[in-house]
């Protein structure tokens, strides 16, 4: 029935995340327990990153989605929960977030019929999944799944003052900071891909008020994990072009465009706010679509650009990774200074690769 959660182990992705154990499509639906606390919510399982307090705009156009607009509208209670799904399918994460329903446009004349609607919504806890009632619906998609849950709420006996939480949001912005010039340093002139997090940092309250769990500072390393990305797709681009030349070929390819008929066929939905989607970054370099654009090249250049796309294929899927186990590692976490403790240690690790990475492009520099 889907009851009882798993923690993944070491030789799986990830591997300090919980996970359910793998959906068993033959077996009944389950009655919910009833235990007090708990609750029944339908289950969107988008993928991605969604933090507590962030806000998004979703597409709807599977009919089974279509049917769970409707059925939480009727019901008054405009939520459900939105998870991961296990790299390998067909298990879910054991913590979700809860996205409330703010506004709802039904829009099907206007694409005759491929949208149904464009939803707002605000992201307004989380939650841990107990079980899936409906297991055999994930299967067959004949209807959206449900499952049990228990909310969950930050665990305020931890013994830290405003004045350590204050003096450790100030380093964590101080260390991003510096993330940032060597960043910069390292993108050069290249404009397009500055990020505007200062700003931002600036204007961040330093309040224990203002600390909103932490999840602001999160959603801000967040963008620069999609920096990142688009970094990747432009160094692969770039790297392409000077293949081109090496082989004294002067046309210009873009090989990480995606077609306009491009469709999702793992979501069922399309994250149309600010966010970009990292798995869609990452797909940008897929082997599906990698085929499609290498069979269009000259031959000589077949198999340069095949090994440009593996190197950089290995490059996101462990970014996905490191972005997976960091966020879903937040999600998990019950206190303010554990999530800030977190980020303070993925800063740090980042902040070692841009030096290493830094240290390499000058000794290759003086060679």
């Amino acid at each position: 029935d889907g009851a009882g959660a798993v923690v993944v182990g070491p030789s799986e992705l990830p591997s300090e995340l919980r996970w359910l154990p793998p959906i068993n499509f033959t077996a009944k639906d389950a009655t919910p327990s009833g235990a007090p606390g708990t609750m029944v919510l339908p289950l969107f399982p988008l993928g991605g990153v969604y933090l507590p307090n962030s806000e998004h705009e979703i597409s709807i156009f599977e009919p089974r989605y279509r049917k769970m607009y409707i059925d939480i509208l009727a019901s008054g209670s405009r939520r459900f929960v939105v998870t991961n799904v296990h790299p390998e399918g067909d298990r879910f994460a054991e913590i979700g977030v809860v996205f409330y329903l703010a506004d709802l446009q039904d829009v099907s004349e206007m694409t005759h019929d491929e949208v149904k609607y464009i939803c707002e919504h605000r992201v307004i806890g989380r939650v841990k999944i107990n079980k899936v009632l409906n297991p055999s619906q994930w299967g067959t998609e004949d209807t959206y799944v449900r499952v049990e849950t228990t909310p969950i709420e930050d665990d305020t006996s931890e013994v830290i003052g405003e004045e350590e939480l204050v003096k450790k949001k100030e380093n964590i912005r101080a260390m991003f900071k510096d993330v940032l010039k060597l960043h910069a340093d390292h993108s050069g002139d290249r404009d397009d891909l500055t990020c505007e997090l200062p700003a931002e940092l600036g204007l961040m309250n330093m309040s224990s008020a203002g600390l909103e769990g932490g999840w602001k500072l999160a959603e801000a390393w967040l963008k620069y994990g999609y920096v990142r990305f688009m970094e990747e797709e432009r160094n692969f681009n770039d790297d392409v072009q000077l293949a081109f030349q090496a082989k004294g070929m002067s046309e210009e390819y873009t090989i990480m465009s995606m077609p306009d008929d491009e469709e999702d066929d793992e979501d069922d939905a399309e994250d149309d706010g600010d966010d970009l989607d990292m798995a869609e970054v990452a797909g940008m370099l897929g082997e599906d679509y990698g085929d499609m654009s290498v069979q269009a090249l000259p031959v000589e250049l077949q198999k340069d650009v095949r090994l440009l796309q593996e190197h950089y294929q290995e490059e996101t899927d462990d970014m996905l990774e490191e972005q997976l186990r960091f966020f879903q590692g937040l999600l998990q976490s019950n206190t303010v200074a554990g999530r800030l403790g977190y980020l303070e240690e993925a800063i740090l690790n980042e902040q070692r690769r841009l030096a290493v990475r830094k240290s390499m492009m000058e000794a290759a520099l003086e060679s």
